[in-house]
C-alpha cells in the first residue's frame, strides 16, 4: 500500500496537481501510436488531445 501511495503522489507530481490530465487504462493496445511525453518508473505519460 505505501508503494502505491508512493507512486501516486509521483504521478500527481507529474501532472501539477490537476487530474484532468490523469487518465488510467489498462488497456495498453487501445493507446499504442500516441506520442509519450515522459516515462517516469515503468509509467509511461502520452499525450492524449
Amino acid at each position: 500500500m505505501w508503494d502505491q501511495l508512493k507512486t501516486i503522489d509521483r504521478i500527481n507530481t507529474e501532472i501539477g496537481g490537476n487530474l484532468d490530465r490523469l487518465i488510467i487504462l489498462h488497456d495498453t493496445e487501445r493507446w499504442k501510436g500516441l506520442p509519450v511525453v515522459k516515462e517516469v518508473e515503468g509509467f509511461r505519460i502520452v499525450k492524449a488531445a
